[in-house]
């Protein structure tokens, strides 16, 4: 009876394997080979080749957006990533109070459209904004972008964390404790080992999100071009399907970039959470809690 039951169970997890695997080519891998050999067809239906690549490259400023998408990625990386570790070690590695709380107020962009951050920008420092005079900078453009672009990836990257920082074993700071250990070398030696595989992943997840975002920029980017804005002229605008492809398979180069570098990377990572360690429990300390909890509100 058992091995009826598991050859049923067999049978039945490879027809859902079956019906998943053909979704995912129906769904995507159709559209992104109909959109690659659109890139290499006129709109008249000339096969040209990568002519219209060469094209786009020396008649429509493809350097000024790629220039402007990579300032804006990694920008946006960076700073996210940074108040995301913060904000994901405040709440994994102190004692603040109605933690439950602060993570809700984090995930509810979650539920919100990119466009979402945009408009709300505006609202607050537009050229009619209510706090526009706190900015140093003039808000639509490159500024604008970063900001709306860090709103909206923010949960993502501390959910990330979170968890990478929720794989510590409390014997290891008990023994760093017993000898006495700095709290440098207490980072160094056992949080930055453990933490720093996912503070990669939440960069080329940041990295990826703001390249290819279109809401953002589409709202308060003003006259700064990204790629993300260009398919929209082109194919909206202009009705010039080809260059708009040619644009959508630059932009999914850098995706298949990142999906090398991190299948690459994390393939050699080892499992540092045993089964049977003792979560870590931190301790009460006002002054850690207190300048957690203001940087952490840096970011919101």
């Amino acid at each position: 009876m058992i091995n009826i039951l598991s050859l049923k169970e067999k049978k039945t997890i490879k027809i859902i394997l079956c019906f998943i695997a053909f979704y995912l080519i129906l769904t995507i891998f159709v559209p992104l080979f109909n959109l690659l050999i659109k890139s290499f067809y006129t709109e008249e239906g000339t096969f040209v080749g990568v002519d219209n690549y060469f094209s786009y490259f020396t008649k429509y400023g493809v350097v000024e957006s790629i220039w402007h998408s990579l300032i804006i990625a990694l920008s946006t990386g960076f700073i996210t990533t940074f108040f995301a570790f913060i904000c994901a070690y405040a709440l994994q590695h102190s004692t603040l109070k109605n933690k439950k709380i602060i993570e809700l107020v984090i995930s509810i962009p979650l539920f919100c459209p990119s466009l979402l951050p945009g408009l709300g920008l505006i609202y607050l420092f537009g050229n009619q904004g209510l706090i526009k005079f706190l900015l140093p900078y003039p808000f639509y453009g490159p500024f604008g972008i970063i900001m709306g672009e860090v709103f909206y990836s923010f949960p993502y990257a501390v959910l990330i964390l979170m968890t990478s920082l929720s794989l510590f074993d409390q014997r290891l700071f008990d023994a760093a404790y017993m000898l006495r250990t700095s709290k440098l070398r207490i980072f160094t030696s056992i949080i930055w080992p453990i933490c720093k595989s996912g503070l990669f992943k939440t960069f080329l997840i940041v990295f990826i999100t703001s390249l290819t975002d279109f809401g953002v920029p589409a709202i308060v980017g003003g006259n700064y071009r990204v790629l993300a804005t260009d398919i929209y002229q082109y194919i909206i605008g202009q009705y010039n399907f080809s260059l708009g492809s040619v644009v959508a398979v630059l932009l999914l180069l850098p995706s298949l970039m990142i999906f090398c570098i991190d299948y690459l990377f994390f393939k050699k990572q080892k499992i540092t959470f045993m089964p049977h360690a003792i979560p870590y429990q931190p301790k009460p300390s006002m002054i850690k809690n207190s300048i957690l909890f203001i940087l952490s509100l840096i970011p919101a």
